[in-house]
């Protein structure tokens, strides 16, 4: 089983995951106040209370409440969402044999520069680098694409489309800024990159290292088994890593 060490690089989205669920419910229940607070008067106050302005005022407050708690609510899902990828994903990689280590949210700065790294596996056989995406539905993107497409149906069954960023351009930007990091400290090595993605449905592409199905993933990870780095070499990559924050 491989060792799985977190670098805490994903603190802030821990964070503000916990902001935007507590602002949720904070506006959601300063909602449900609000409703309290003015039914009284509109419904039992005497002749010479203006109902209308207290209906305007009510209408207005409850609204701006529900808006926030739908944005909220919203920006709680997408980061909740991408958090639970990464917990599966580490629970897959985990199955990896003993020899495997997995870094998880690395955070690399160099030269202004910054990435962080959902999963970094070092072992005897190199390094490989895996990027979680939790799109779901059907995802379609080639290698060159500037854009990929996400083919899914919504919650009332209507079906939708919506693009987002090549993958593997930002999968190339980690690659290059490791392998900078790296050969500073006198290791020239390659690096492998995969890109998973963990609730797609189907996937097409032109791409050999880009996966929705764990077990592809896994085969394609444990597929080089030469042995490139030393025991001692694997020990420094994770000592220099915990530094390059």
């Amino acid at each position: 089983m491989a060792k799985i060490r977190n670098m805490g690089g994903n603190q802030s989205n821990q964070k503000k995951c916990t902001f935007y669920s507590k602002m949720f419910w904070l506006m959601t229940l300063l909602c449900i106040l609000d409703f309290a607070f003015w039914i009284y008067p509109i419904a039992f106050a005497p002749e010479s209370f203006d109902r209308k302005i207290a209906f305007v005022i009510f209408a207005v407050t409850a609204c701006f409440s529900a808006v926030l708690a739908k944005i909220f609510g919203r920006k709680y899902s997408i980061l909740h969402s991408g958090l639970a990828g990464e917990k599966k994903t580490g629970s897959i990689l985990s199955k990896l044999p003993d020899s495997y280590v997995v870094l998880q949210n690395v955070s690399i700065t160099k030269n202004g520069k910054h990435t962080e790294m959902d999963n970094l596996i070092i072992s005897p056989y190199g390094i490989c680098i895996v990027e979680v995406k939790n799109h779901n539905g059907c995802i379609q993107g080639n290698q060159k694409d500037e854009m990929w497409t996400q083919h899914k149906t919504g919650q009332k069954g209507t079906p939708y489309t919506s693009m987002f960023k090549n993958p593997l351009k930002q999968l190339g930007f980690q690659k290059y800024l490791l392998s900078t990091l790296l050969k500073e400290h006198n290791m020239d090595l390659w690096i492998n990159g995969a890109v998973f993605f963990s609730g797609a449905e189907g996937l097409e592409t032109d791409c050999d290292h880009v996966f929705a199905s764990e077990q592809d993933m896994i085969f394609w990870i444990m597929n080089d088994q030469q042995i490139k780095l030393s025991d001692h070499e694997i020990m420094q990559i994770q000592k220099l890593l915990s530094q390059a924050v």
